[in-house]
């Protein structure tokens, strides 16, 4: 790839497989765009894919449209997560979502639920949020809202859910349940080899050093995919599995090691109605907590 925003990807690949699950949920895109970066995605579906399916096919669109438009990608994926909030918040199906754009030597994730991402060089670094219940604030959003909880899952009369950030899951919504995405961003390192997204079956079997040292062991994207989603099998993984590999060039003569931006959380201003206002003003700058 010579296109100077997708400069420093390598290769990438992503795959997956059922586990011991009877259907796949889960969703998974890669679009290299040139002029623009590469965008990936993993959406881990719940009670059906009518979410999921809806997801993948329309955020990159969104989030792609914005940032051709001369948006960042911040604000792009705060707009594109509050749109399809609001277009899946009647679904009883419900979907999480993990996203991460690379444009030159900026990589930018965004995810709501418990699908990670991890930056993979001399170490395993985690760039995603968990949102669970074991996150003390979300934990205290949920119990505001009036949801009953019962660990790990949090309940709106007979439906539980672990998740406290997806998509769709409209019944679950009156209980706090919310699409707002955790952002962050920060510049591409000369370490930095590989960036990783999944659902979160292959943590419920791997833990990130089992990830690193079998990403550390692989010299090509689609090996890496394969050989974690043969590990996750081998010790019997009962989830669907999703993975998502960017393979990123050696940046050793590219000065980034003190030009790390800071995590961001969320704008200033109400992330529905930016959404909603979204075709007539651009959102604030988003500001870090």
């Amino acid at each position: 790839m010579t296109d100077g925003w997708l400069g420093r990807i390598a290769g990438h690949h992503s795959d997956q497989r059922i586990g011991g699950r009877l259907q796949m949920e889960d969703r998974h895109v890669i679009l290299p765009r040139e002029g623009l970066g590469l965008f990936a995605a993993v959406v881990d579906g719940h009670g059906g894919v009518a979410v999921a399916d809806r997801v993948v096919s329309e955020l990159p669109a969104l989030f792609l449209g914005d940032v051709a438009r001369g948006l960042s990608a911040e604000d792009a994926f705060m707009l594109a997560f509050g749109k399809m909030e609001l277009a899946c918040q009647a679904e009883d199906a419900g979907a999480t979502a993990v996203c991460a754009f690379v444009a030159g030597d900026l990589l930018t994730v965004a995810n709501c639920g418990d699908s990670p991402c991890l930056a993979v060089g001399g170490a395993a670094e985690t760039l995603s949020a968990l949102h669970r219940l074991t996150d003390p604030n979300e934990r205290a959003r949920i119990l505001a809202a009036g949801g009953r909880v019962a660990d790990p899952y949090f309940f709106v009369g007979n439906k539980g859910i672990i998740p406290t950030r997806s998509f769709g899951d409209g019944t679950m919504r009156r209980a706090g349940l919310t699409a707002r995405p955790h952002i962050r961003s920060r510049r591409i390192e000369s370490g930095d080899r590989y960036v990783l997204l999944a659902s979160d079956g292959l943590f419920d079997v791997l833990s990130a050093g089992d990830i690193f040292s079998i990403l550390d062991s692989n010299s090509a994207a689609d090996y890496a995919v394969r050989a974690l989603l043969d590990e996750a099998e081998v010790r019997k993984v009962k989830d669907n599995v999703t993975v998502a590999v960017i393979q990123l060039k050696s940046g050793a003569d590219r000065d980034v090691q003190s030009q790390k931006l800071q995590t961001q959380e969320i704008p200033g201003r109400d992330f529905l109605q930016s959404a909603r206002g979204a075709d007539r003003e651009v959102p604030d700058r988003i500001a870090g907590n």
